[in-house]
């Protein structure tokens, strides 16, 4: 049976590359409809332009989807264990469970002003949606804690929780550090945005710690 080029790649990177496309599928699902409402919103100015654009992210995300078919379907080799079968299944669903918050942050997002990336604006919204919202991802996030920690061995959580607190040392020093330089003028006051970077960043951290205690 010929190998897949997923099915080429290292535990590690196949991880990585499993997780990453999950990932993109969910962003680009989110940024075809947010593009849609806002053209919707603009009274369908520019059809032609409208349909291209439409048509090169349908085709991007068909290419993801197909990708990540490919990486799924390697999990099922027969030099693949029936644990990391369910620890990939885990992070499908976990996958799966952010779609409805994703979904929801576009419908309710100023697409007119923001686009198709408005999902990930700023903008104000309706207080009774922002509660929902607010608690639907509190409980998908305590619910895919659960999930995730009742699928792992005891060597993944370790590797989970080391990644974790190095992470939570990375906000403890960048903080006050980025606090600091912005009181020097040496970089932009901190906002909204300079929050959400930083917190991307121990993300980064985090998933780096925990693919290197997982893979050691």
């Amino acid at each position: 049976m010929k190998c897949s080029w997923a099915q080429r790649l290292s535990p590690p990177v196949r991880v990585g590359v499993t997780l990453l496309l999950i990932l993109a599928v969910v962003v680009m699902a989110g940024m075809m409809l947010g593009f849609t409402m806002a053209a919707v919103e603009k009274g369908g100015q520019h059809k032609l332009l409208f349909y291209l654009i439409l048509a090169a992210m349908v085709g991007v995300g068909a290419l993801i989807v197909w990708a990540l078919v490919v990486v799924i379907r390697s999990w099922w080799s027969p030099d693949v264990s029936p644990y990391d079968r369910r620890y990939i299944r885990m992070w499908a669903i976990l996958g799966a469970c952010g779609v409805p918050i994703g979904f929801g942050l576009v419908l309710v997002s100023d697409h007119e002003n923001q686009g198709s990336l408005a999902m990930f604006g700023n903008s104000p919204i309706d207080p009774g949606l922002a509660i929902a919202l607010a608690i639907g991802t509190a409980v998908l996030f305590a619910a895919s804690a659960i999930i995730y920690h009742r699928t792992v061995d005891d060597h993944e959580e370790r590797a989970y929780l080391w990644g974790s607190t190095i992470a939570y040392y990375f906000i403890l020093t960048a903080f006050p550090v980025a606090w600091l330089l912005a009181r020097g003028g040496l970089i932009e006051k901190l906002g909204i945005g300079s929050a959400i970077a930083i917190l991307m960043m121990s993300l980064v951290v985090q998933t780096a710690v925990w693919l290197r205690f997982k893979f050691r």
